[in-house]
């Protein structure tokens, strides 16, 4: 086998076992999502979801898994439902993002103020 062929397969795993791990810990995620109360861990997990189910499915130097992408039915919906997570709410602060936060103020304009 030559190098050049070596070297594209040990890549190709490399990407593999990153994108098993990181779809595991999507799966964790969404799994203590479901139970959890909190409103700030939950905004954390389904952060996490987004983000690390995302990963192998997005440009990158060592390998983009579009072959793996889900091609019809629910499983294509949750992959394009968290693609626009992950692109417009959690991964990016650009002025396209749908990224909200709010912070109270105080004195004589009292309320809150709304950064988008």
């Amino acid at each position: 086998m030559r190098e050049s062929e070596r070297n594209r397969l040990q890549k190709r795993v490399r990407a593999l076992v990153l994108a098993a791990r990181d779809l595991e810990q999507a799966a964790f995620a969404a799994e203590r999502l479901d139970n959890e109360m909190d409103g700030r861990v939950r905004r954390l997990l389904e952060t996490a979801m987004a983000i690390t189910y995302m990963r192998p499915f997005t440009t990158s130097s060592l390998l983009t898994l579009t072959e793996y992408v889900p091609t019809g039915g629910h499983d294509r919906e949750l992959h394009e439902y968290l693609a626009e997570l992950r692109a417009k709410v959690y991964a990016h602060t650009d002025k396209e993002a749908e990224r909200r936060a709010t912070l109270p103020t105080i004195g004589e304009n009292q309320g809150v103020m709304v950064f988008s």
